[in-house]
């Protein structure tokens, strides 16, 4: 996992970061109504739940997988518009 660092970023930059809710699902950041990022609260280790870790990173995996499927469809829909020009 890719680390960084909020020190360097303009003043305007950490409090949108502090700002985002603490939600245990996380927020998701959009862009043209399309998602783009999804940030979560690091938590304590003692807070960590081993189990429930493990099905949020399962479910994570298969929504980005869902996600991959529709834009794959959507290229290939583009994609083939083109080849029938």
């Amino acid at each position: 996992m890719k680390h960084v660092s909020l020190d360097t970023q303009h003043e305007n930059v950490k409090q949108f970061v502090l700002s985002l809710p603490l939600d245990d699902d996380g927020s998701v950041l959009e862009l043209g109504g399309r998602p783009v990022a999804r940030v979560l609260a690091v938590r304590d280790e003692e807070e960590l739940d081993a189990e429930k870790l493990k099905a949020a990173i399962l479910a994570r995996r298969d929504e980005s997988r869902g996600l991959n499927r529709e834009w794959e469809d959507v290229d290939r829909q583009q994609w083939d518009g083109i080849q029938d020009e």
